[in-house]
């Protein structure tokens, strides 16, 4: 829900780092 409220405020600008995020979160859920 976070990554898309951030997509929507960042725009196209937010897809690039938002894929890092993306990979980080599943790295997290992983963990978790």
């Amino acid at each position: 829900v976070r990554y898309l409220k951030i997509i929507e405020k960042s725009g196209y600008q937010a897809l690039p780092w938002v894929r890092y995020i993306t990979m980080a979160g599943e790295y997290e859920l992983r963990l978790a």
